[in-house]
């Protein structure tokens, strides 16, 4: 079913190149800052876009301790750093509503954020966290209304309004063992702990747009 939605989207990105017009919007918003390339024929635009996000904690604690080896006080330093980066390749399209200087649209996103990072303790990398990290899966939508005002063939202002929707799992399985009575010995048992969420935060933004070519207005 996904190879068969990415394929139907492809051909019909492929197919509108010959008969359309490039575009490319930035989106300056709260959250949700990104940039996308489309083509628009007539009052459809496909487009895909990409928006990065990273971060980067560090825990530092120094201080004196005793040191058994030494036989004497000592000063110490322990340093825990974290680095979490979130790349969030996205498809979506643009669908017109009317012709002229302003026109109303609706906008439909699918996203599929992939969180990767690493953490040091001391300077030395933990793998276990980058492997838990790959255990978390998100996906993303959003549905929107909006305007766009176009000052000339090239170039559009508009506003947009919508629900976006974010959903997470974390899935992780386990080897333990339980006693069993009846056999009177312990039994070995696989065990999977799920752990999801979900959201619906509203968002607003404000989208520039540039048109490669002329008549996006008409």
């Amino acid at each position: 079913m996904k190879k068969t939605i990415i394929v139907a989207f492809v051909g019909l990105f492929i197919s509108l190149t010959a008969f359309s017009q490039m575009s490319f919007n930035v989106s300056p918003g709260l959250g949700i800052q990104g940039a996308h390339f489309g083509f628009k024929a007539g009052s459809v635009q496909p487009y895909v876009g990409f928006q990065y996000l990273g971060g980067s904690y560090i825990n530092k604690e120094t201080g004196e301790e005793w040191d058994s080896d030494e036989g004497e006080v000592v000063d110490y330093e322990d340093q825990t750093k974290v680095s979490v980066n979130v790349y969030m390749p996205t498809v979506g399209v643009k669908v017109y509503m009317g012709s002229g200087a302003v026109q109303p649209y609706l906008n439909f996103t699918a996203s599929k954020p992939i969180i990767r990072g690493k953490m040091q303790a001391n300077g030395e990398e933990s793998p276990e966290f980058a492997e838990e990290l790959k255990k978390i899966k998100v996906l993303s939508g959003a549905f929107a209304f909006g305007a766009e005002y176009f000052v000339d063939d090239n170039f559009s202002i508009g506003g947009e309004f919508g629900v976006r929707y974010l959903g997470g799992k974390y899935q992780d399985t386990y080897e333990s063992s339980f006693w069993n009575p009846d056999e009177a010995e312990y039994q070995d048992t696989e065990i999977t702990t799920t752990q999801k969420v979900m959201a619906s935060p509203t968002y607003t933004v404000v989208t520039l747009t540039y048109f490669f070519g002329g008549g996006s207005g008409d």
